[in-house]
């Protein structure tokens, strides 16, 4: 099955097998729309491209150093893609504002930047786009679609452009819920708002946080006091409110080369048409003591150790692997992370077979350094079901991002009007 898909994606089955442009449904999100485009990179650009990509898409408005977006296909004839950038309010919806009013210039722009990989086992065209800067802070959509046909949209993704108008202070500790101090993290943060005219600070500022960069971690929180003569808010409350699951560290694999064992890499065959990578086998971690083994927060970085290029040279490699348990699971069970877009991605779902006691999943993936965890779905009434198989612990090292929105009065668009990321215990 695995041949036929390919060889179909050769033969110029391009949307998305049978689904035609005028069948497709935009979402304001973060989304690939068919098959053969793999590895979608979105960055800022600045000196190293390697440690750039793992960081989330977000800027300071009037920043130097542009958004990058890189992706693959799968295919070996070139297309035209066009990028447009569509503004959205606070919640993601589509905001009322008009092209001019946020950008510099029309807003359509075609990949100035294509490269073909021949030299690979796996043939691709690697597409790259340089985004423009916009006038105005808030949240945005790139959305890339094929030959000026807007309805033919085969990604988007998200980012945001910021402007420090608040000061954030925050901190990251165990949790005051008593009964998961081991297991919780609690980020406790000040957000002063000097200088702006706010008049209703509990309901004009909309204050996000999330953890490793992950949407579905998010959590909107009202300030549990306000200091009116000091313009300060301030978010720490004693019920766990603003408190995350610690998870456990990600699990770390180096698909980086062909020639020899990376970490976490059992077995390299290399004598089929596409490379075979087969990782060392996995044990459950729950009820494990925690470990601190030092990962990237779920992210990946495409490179190949064999040539040092970033681009073209990394070939798509198929990695197989397996999760040693006694009995399956109440539910299904993903790889999950980066690699597979933060989803329960149908791809990465994997198959449990009783004769050998394990779980085993094979996923076609670009040459790298990658991180991933096991989850567990579906989501029990008890929200710690997905942990069951990793584990959870407060001294887990996670990041985490504050947002501040706001819609000043008289205008119609939500502005991001403060950022900050701050690693877990305080580092930044």
């Amino acid at each position: 099955m695995r041949k036929v898909a390919f060889i179909l994606i050769l033969l110029g089955f391009h949307h998305g097998f049978g689904k035609g442009p005028d069948e497709k449904v935009l979402r304001l999100d973060d989304h690939v729309y068919e098959y053969q485009f793999k590895t979608v990179l979105f960055y800022q650009e600045k000196e190293n491209a390697n440690t750039d990509m793992i960081y989330p898409p977000i800027i300071p408005l009037g920043s130097a150093n542009p958004l990058v977006l890189e992706f693959d296909e799968l295919v070996t004839e070139y297309h035209n893609y066009y990028l447009k950038i569509i503004h959205c309010n606070a919640d993601w919806s589509k905001s009322m504002l008009a092209d001019m009013e946020f950008l510099f210039e029309y807003n359509e722009y075609l990949t100035d930047r294509y490269n073909i990989a021949s030299a690979t086992n796996v043939p691709y065209i690697h597409y790259r786009f340089v985004l423009p800067p916009v006038k105005v802070s808030g949240n945005f959509i790139a959305k890339v679609y094929r030959e000026g046909n807007e309805k033919d949209v085969v990604i988007t993704r998200k980012f945001m452009v910021y402007s420090s108008l608040v000061n954030i202070n925050a901190n990251i500790n165990f949790s005051d819920v008593v009964q998961y101090r081991n297991e919780d993290q609690q980020l406790n943060m000040a957000i002063r708002y000097s200088g702006l005219t706010i008049y209703n600070p509990r309901d004009e500022l909309k204050v996000l946080i999330r953890q490793n960069y992950r949407t579905e971690t998010q959590k909107s929180l009202k300030p549990l006091f306000i200091n009116e003569s000091d313009q300060i808010l301030e978010y720490n409350y004693f019920d766990g409110e603003n408190t995350f699951m610690g998870w456990n560290e990600f699990r770390t694999f180096d698909a980086r080369s062909l020639l020899y064992l990376g970490l976490h890499v059992a077995q390299v065959n290399l004598k089929g048409s596409q490379p075979q990578l087969i990782l060392e086998e996995d044990q459950p971690r729950w009820g494990a003591p925690y470990t601190q083994l030092p990962d990237i927060n779920g992210a990946f970085a495409i490179e190949s150790s064999d040539t040092k290029r970033t681009s073209l040279d990394p070939d798509y490699v198929w990695v197989t692997f397996t999760l040693l348990a006694e009995k399956p699971y109440e539910g299904k069970v993903y790889i999950f992370g980066g690699l597979s877009d933060w989803r329960q991605d149908l791809n990465c779902r994997m198959s449990y077979l009783p004769e050998s006691k394990r779980y085993t999943a094979t996923l076609q993936l670009k040459q790298g350094f990658y991180n991933y965890n096991y989850l567990l779905d579906p989501f029990a009434a008890d929200k710690r079901a997905p942990h069951i198989i990793e584990g959870n612990h407060s001294q887990t090292t996670n990041n985490y991002e504050i947002f501040v929105y706001t819609r000043f009065l008289g205008k119609r668009n939500d502005e991001l009007i403060g950022y900050r990321l701050i690693s877990h215990l305080g580092r930044n």
